[in-house]
């Protein structure tokens, strides 16, 4: 498309103003033209100038031959106005530049010129285009023709240094390294904000600065300000400016190689400088330890040692610890040799003497048991206590695995001060002890007592939370804010505000026990921690799934009068004992609850909760009993008028998956029961039931069952006797289905516990779809055979991975007011944003609900689904199971059997095809079995997404036909195939061969579907 401002006007008025497509006459068509596409032919009787420029600031720019002329001169003039000009008396009298087409190219020529602007929209492209307004700004650019070569290089040079220290500018600033001004005019940095947040965001190793990308970016730099085009005169203010910043790099460079240096030297001197000064300083045979002069490499410390060189003579003793424990250095200042005499030799032995009451001794732990099994005998003391009589007597200094350090430490601290009862938290006495900071701990102080904390609402416990800051930083700004509306902005000089690892070491340790505690001072007794429930399992679809919902309630509170929403949960199983009380599982959480009392939530979801408990023996969950407990539950709620849009949210589990015959069947029973004009069932992605909001009342639930130990009724002696021989809930429905009094008694066995909570459920009849249509026939084999069925599936429901919604307005009346129901609409699948200004689809977002309801979309966007397309093999659904597998083709690469499979049996003359290609051909796992213009490539497939590192497939253990060899799963070799152990075959149904040179590299053997039955039989009887 070719869009051109188009102005006519006839002073002092303007008649038309429009924006226009011309690229329909652009290619022959003159301006007269364009004209009658503007405004018909109501003016072309008139004498009318014709102008053009290309941007608002540009001056009108006279074309001689007006409206004859050709529409071509808009593309060589790069105009992108155009202006009709009626003549008449009150024209102005300045008469307007008057130039030809050759004038304009020249002037087109010398004009400056910019890069275009990057359209990705992320953070570093934002640096590109805000440099470019810059340069804009300051009225500087190049030639035509070199601004989309050299120009863009220089400014992307430039914008990948200032991305490079962008995070660290403050660093750069506390070493006097400032940023040039000009640079400080970028549009980000005047707000306040930079550039490089990902750098602070993300969760990748934080880089420091680098030297040799620093000198590299300077070097670029340099390199594109030397060129000729930065001699013009336009660029007088910007190449300066330039130097400037590769000098302050340097600046910091230089700081870099210095420290650096510094940081060699302290690692690697060997200079004894300190060590004969501080020996000078001592009297003679006065010994210290020279650890703290040793280098930390030990060829290096060995070096250090021979070599020694000192302005006197010292004596060096060197007392070996054994194990890892190293070398302990002592030296003393001595005589001169040529005066040793006897007194010499006294000294040094005293001097020994005293070295050896100083070096540590350790002692075994059988000499350490020794002891306290021995004086226990005496007088019965903590362990701990006589372990520190042990270290005390002893001087043993070896690791004591029995106490923690901090137990020892408080020991000790309590034999130092005489003192047993000593209790108090020396942490309180850390840190800045001065008043500094104390108008924002006042400030954070009140904000604490104002907020009060609250309990979590999926949890009960004796833990408050308070849910409002995600970081220190977020805090800090927020106490910032509080101080800013009470004292002013800016804040007076009398206000400090203290680091971000300040405020944090002024809350309680989350480890009381770890080193790092002691540096905690405990001011606000407040942990700050990220709770453990935030680390959930992923899956693609998460992000997916909540746009969806998102929309559900967007379109709930945008029919909100029509509108019944539920929200689903399955709870768990509660565990009834036999002859003796069984406890529920909730324990340890005491607690007074309201009997009779009806639960309810707030905000968005307001409404009552409904519990149900069924039998699990007669009474499992399934789909349709899930629809009659709905039924019921509007029943109750609505009793006079139903809603006509019903709104179902729950989880992913097999009796609410969307995409299953059973919900759907029982979903439109629901659907017609309730005589609803629109139902919507929606379930959450895997892994992720906790974004349900009936997760948020569990919590609650819990809170009945706590403490509580339930047990059934006894049933007759007859009936016990034969109850105890079930073993399984198959065995239990087996005899109850052939003895009825049985059946009844169990259930009575339970009905005393049932009807403290609800009444039976009632399941729903299928009615309006398909009359022959059976309760049972819920899987899609069966349901395909029902024509009206799959017909009512076409026309009046959209189905989804993640959705179900019918509606009707054919087979019933509508309760909806007319022009209500034809406003509804099916849900809208997420779609991807798209960015009006750039006309950018955004893959990261989903766009609002109110732009895309109403209109056409699809699931072509969900995540899994872009997955399996990318994973999908050539064949069609169905095909790869080992009822398809037709033979096998070995990998000349790894030689593993893959499996042939094919929807039919070959005939006799594909086999033959199939055979003499077998011949001709090399299969590799991975590619393709055949070329594509051979006859049976559409007919005859392998797996295509495996590789030779791909274990053997299991249909090939599966299948059937022909002759085959055991095979070792990993590898896929036939030879020194391990003895499968019992244990295995008696936990698993099934068990994949494994070669003895597999399981020497760490492999084991490959099992499928545990065997159940018979486990735990008698625990799951009392669960029944």
């Amino acid at each position: 498309m070719f869009y051109i401002h188009v102005i006519v006007e006839e002073p002092p008025k303007v008649l038309y103003e429009t924006a226009i497509n011309i690229a329909h006459i652009v290619e022959n068509g003159t301006f007269k033209d364009l004209l009658f596409e503007v405004a018909s032919d109501h003016f072309l009787e008139r004498h009318i100038l014709v102008f053009g420029r290309e941007k608002k600031a540009d001056n009108w720019i006279l074309l001689q031959d007006g409206l004859t002329d050709y529409l071509h001169a808009l593309i060589q003039l790069n105009f992108k106005m155009v202006r009709f000009l009626l003549e008449s008396s009150k024209i102005q009298k300045t008469s307007p530049v008057s130039l030809d087409v050759n004038s304009v190219l020249m002037s087109n020529a010398k004009r400056l010129h910019l890069p275009k602007k990057l359209t990705r929209g992320n953070s570093h492209d934002r640096l590109f285009n805000e440099l470019i307004d810059l340069f804009e700004e300051k009225k500087v650019g190049w030639s035509s023709g070199i601004q989309d070569s050299r120009g863009k290089i220089f400014i992307e040079r430039l914008s990948n240094a200032i991305w490079y220290i962008d995070p660290h500018i403050k660093l750069l600033q506390n070493r006097a390294c400032h940023m040039p001004s000009l640079f400080k005019q970028l549009a980000t940095y005047k707000s306040g904000f930079t550039y490089n947040t990902f750098y602070f965001t993300s969760h990748h190793k934080k880089e420091k600065l680098s030297q040799q990308k620093l000198l590299e970016y300077c070097k670029l730099l340099e390199y594109s300000a030397s060129e000729i085009w930065a001699s013009e005169k336009c660029w007088t203010e910007i190449i300066p400016e330039v130097f400037s910043f590769t000098t302050m790099i340097r600046k910091y460079v230089e700081h870099l190689e210095k420290s650096a240096q510094l940081t060699y030297n302290a690692h690697h001197s060997t200079t004894t400088v300190p060590l004969e000064m501080i020996l000078t300083e001592k009297d003679l045979y006065e010994f210290i330890e020279i650890s703290e002069f040793l280098p930390s490499e030990n060829i290096e410390r060995h070096r250090w040692i021979v070599e020694l060189k000192l302005s006197f003579s010292i004596c060096l003793y060197r007392y070996n610890q054994g194990n890892y424990l190293g070398s302990i250095n002592y030296a003393w200042r001595i005589i001169e040799f040529e005066s040793h005499n006897n007194e010499h030799e006294t000294r040094n032995a005293q001097t020994l003497a005293a070295i050896n009451e100083k070096i540590p001794q350790y002692m075994t732990r059988k000499m350490r048991k020794t002891f306290t099994n021995k004086y226990s005998l005496i007088k019965t003391l903590n362990p701990t206590i006589l372990n520190m009589l042990h270290r005390d007597l002893t001087g043993d200094m070896s690791a004591c695995n029995t106490d923690s350090k901090d137990v020892q430490e408080r020991l000790q601290l309590m034999l130092e001060l005489e003192d047993p009862d000593i209790v108090f938290d020396f942490r309180t006495n850390n840190g800045f002890s001065g008043t500094k900071f104390d108008f924002f701990w006042e400030e954070l102080q009140a904000f604490f007592d104002e907020n009060t904390p609250a309990v979590n609402d999926r949890r009960h416990g004796n833990i408050l939370y308070m849910p409002w800051f995600v970081s220190i930083r977020d805090l800090q700004k927020s106490i910032i804010q509080r101080l800013i509306l009470r004292y002013g902005d800016p804040l007076p000089d009398s206000i400090c505000i203290p680091s971000l690892e300040w405020i944090r070491l002024q809350f309680w340790p989350t480890n009381s026990t770890v080193n790092r505690a002691i540096k905690y001072t405990g001011k606000f007794k407040i942990k700050y921690q990220v709770q453990s429930r935030q680390l959930r399992k992923f899956h693609p679809d998460a992000h997916y799934c909540a746009a969806y919902f998102r929309y559900l309630r967007e379109f709930a509170i945008l029919y909100q009068e029509y509108i019944c929403f539920i929200s689903a949960d399955d709870k768990h199983k509660i565990p009834i004992g036999e002859k003796v009380p069984t406890s529920t599982g909730v324990r340890n959480r005491p607690s007074l609850v309201p009997l009779n009392n009806m639960l309810s939530a707030c905000s968005f979801y307001s409404g009552d909760v409904y519990v149900g408990y069924k039998d699990t023996v007669f009474e499992s969950s399934n789909a349709i009993r899930h629809a009659a407990e709905f039924f019921q539950a509007i029943n109750q709620k609505f009793s006079s008028k139903i809603p006509p849009i019903l709104c179902i949210y729950t989880d992913g589990g097999p009796d609410h998956r969307t995409n299953f015959g059973s919900v759907q069947i029982s979903l439109i029973s629901l659907f017609f029961k309730g005589d609803f004009d629109m139902l919507i069932a929606m379930r959450t992605a895997l892994y992720h039931s906790w974004a349900n909001p009936a997760e948020r009342i569990m919590s609650i639930l819990n809170l009945g069952l706590q403490n509580i130990a339930l047990v059934r009724n006894k049933f007759s002696t007859e009936y016990e006797k034969i109850f105890e021989q079930l073993n399984t809930l198959e065995d239990i429905r087996k005899a109850a289905n052939n003895n009825r009094n049985l059946k009844k008694a169990i259930q009575n066995s339970i009905t005393d516990i049932k009807d403290l909570l609800c009444e039976r459920t009632k399941q729903l009849e299928i009615k309006c779809i398909d009359n022959t249509l059976q309760v049972n026939e819920t899987t899609w084999a069966s349901l395909k055979k029902h024509d009206k069925l799959m017909e009512f599936l076409r026309s009046h429901c959209q189905q989804r991975i993640y959705s179900f919604q019918p509606s009707c307005d054919l087979c019933k009346p509508v309760k909806m007011p007319i022009e209500e129901f034809n406003s509804l609409n099916f849900l809208p699948d997420p779609m991807p944003s798209t960015d009006v200004l750039y006309n950018i689809t955004d893959l990261n977002h989903y766009a609002p609900f109110n732009s895309i309801y109403g209109t056409e979309t699809n699931e072509s966007y969900c995540p899994s689904l872009l997955l399996n397309q990318e994973e999908q093999e050539r064949g069609s659904n169905g095909l790869y199971t080992y009822k398809k597998s037709r033979g096998w083709v070995e990998c000349t690469a790894c030689g593993k059997w893959r499996c042939l499979y094919s929807q039919y049996l070959l005939s006799e003359e594909e086999e033959l095809q199939w055979q003499t290609a077998l011949q001709n051909n090399l299969y590799t796992c991975g590619g393709p079995i055949l070329a594509e213009d051979h006859p049976l490539y559409n007919i005859l497939f392998v797996r295509e997404h495996i590789s030779c590192n791909s274990p053997i497939e299991t249909n090939y253990y599966a299948c059937e036909n022909g002759d085959k060899t055991q095979l070792c799963y990993w590898c896929g070799t036939e030879d020194d195939l391990s003895d499968i152990p019992s244990s295995l075959t008696d936990q698993y149904k099934i068990v994949y061969p494994c070669c003895n040179t597999c399981k020497e590299l760490g492999k084991d053997y490959f099992t499928r579907l545990e065997i159940k039955v018979g486990k735990n039989s008698k625990k799951k009887r009392r669960e029944a």
